[in-house]
């Protein structure tokens, strides 16, 4: 009994010495950010402005939407929203003023160009992609309440700072 204990002892020991520091992707290693967005009062550009019963949507190619954060919506003075990795182009619906599906309240195209760069992380990891020459833009309508955006980041390779301001 004590030679199988010790077997399984030292066999446990080679496995682990085995194991290289890459193998295992700690959860504080950082991955592809998300485009984090502000958002302020159109009157007063320096003041922040929560957005109110927000809820978003993304825009597939043909003109479908898909949830982003669910049915859930928020009242928020900052967003973050996932961006593809495959693609150089994301188009977002931000609802203004979201109750249900039967009263929609006021949805505003958000659109958004960029370039991908993938940067390989460790074995375990894999890769992120990091995003440049951002460019964003509001859809016009007869009735929309975002009035103004504003790129203040090009670069987005971290979720620290803000990369878009909007006016509303």
């Amino acid at each position: 009994m004590k030679l199988l204990t010790r077997i399984g002892i030292v066999s446990l020991s080679l496995v682990l010495m085995q194991c290289e520091k890459d193998d295992i992707c700690a959860e504080s290693t950082p991955t592809t950010p998300s485009l984090i967005i502000r958002f302020y009062d159109f009157y007063n550009p320096s003041e922040l402005k929560a957005a109110e019963d927000l809820n978003v949507f993304g825009i597939d190619n043909s003109g479908n939407t898909f949830d982003i954060i669910g049915q859930t919506t928020l009242t928020t003075d900052s967003l973050a929203l996932p961006l593809p990795t495959n693609l150089n182009a994301a188009s977002f619906r931000l609802y203004l003023g979201y109750l249900d599906e039967e009263t929609i309240g006021n949805g505003d195209d958000f659109l958004t160009e960029f370039q991908t760069e993938d940067l390989f992380v460790s074995r375990a990891c894999g890769f992120k992609t990091f995003y440049s020459e951002l460019s964003a833009e509001t859809q016009t309508d007869s009735d929309n309440w975002i009035l103004s955006t504003e790129v203040i980041q090009t670069e987005i390779n971290n979720t620290i700072h803000a990369h878009v301001k909007i006016y509303h």
